[in-house]
């Protein structure tokens, strides 16, 4: 399953020991849509999931409800505590306060190189979870977009690469440069074209550096290797 600001994507996957994907049902948000206005997608999960049999949910999370930092690697930094409160950190000083209130998951890559930090709005995860366990569902996984996108291109990478992943409105650029990561940002969406040239030059990639491109975490037919 999919939470978008503007509709919810739902995939069957029939179990087995061959998984088969289903025809993907999408439901529309009876609300404006926005990315501050989580509510309004809940609120429609909420009443559709009211006529539904039990499942399994494994979910996917809009990146307009997520937000990522680069975390630096430390040498003194060695325990899950460490690692956690380095993520939070690091959001902190960017945001400050407001950080106080998110859910901060934080993956260091290796020895001696940088990370990737992911916050999810504390209240959004509740309610999420709230609402599932109301309607009989098992919530097995939350993830958020770009990190399923990550995840799923890590072996091709190969030591310089940008990544784009775009929903909705926004658009998440993250770059590796010597097989690290190098930057990571979210901005508006706009010419995708120029955008990806753009972040190559202002992050000092190499022109010929592999870029893929996704559209709501489906691979983009422009994408190239």
């Amino acid at each position: 399953m999919e939470l978008h600001p503007a509709r919810i994507i739902v995939t069957p996957i029939e179990r087995g020991w061959k998984p088969r994907r289903g025809a993907s049902l999408p439901i529309a948000v009876d609300a404006e849509a926005s990315a501050s206005n989580w509510r309004a997608p809940l609120s429609t999960l909420k009443t559709w999931l009211a006529d539904q049999p039990r499942a399994n949910v494994e979910l996917v999370v809009s990146d307009c409800y997520a937000r990522y930092q680069l975390v630096p690697w430390h040498s003194e930094v060695k325990t899950t505590a460490e690692i956690s409160a380095l993520g939070r950190a690091c959001f902190a000083d960017v945001y400050g306060s407001a950080a106080d209130n998110w859910e901060i998951q934080t993956d260091l890559s290796g020895y001696g190189i940088p990370g990737v930090a992911c916050a999810i709005d504390q209240a959004l995860l509740k309610e999420l979870r709230d609402i599932f366990t109301e309607g009989g569902m098992r919530l097995d996984s939350v993830r958020p977009m770009f990190m399923g996108m990550f995840n799923r291109y890590r072996k091709r990478l190969g030591a310089h690469a940008l990544l784009a992943s775009i929903d909705e409105s926004r658009c998440v650029l993250a770059c590796i440069k010597d097989g690290k990561w190098h930057s990571i940002r979210s901005l508006p969406c706009m010419d995708m074209d120029t955008v990806l040239e753009r972040e190559i030059l202002l992050q000092g990639l190499p022109h010929d550096a592999v870029r893929f491109v996704t559209i709501s975490g489906k691979e983009h037919d422009t994408c190239a290797s």
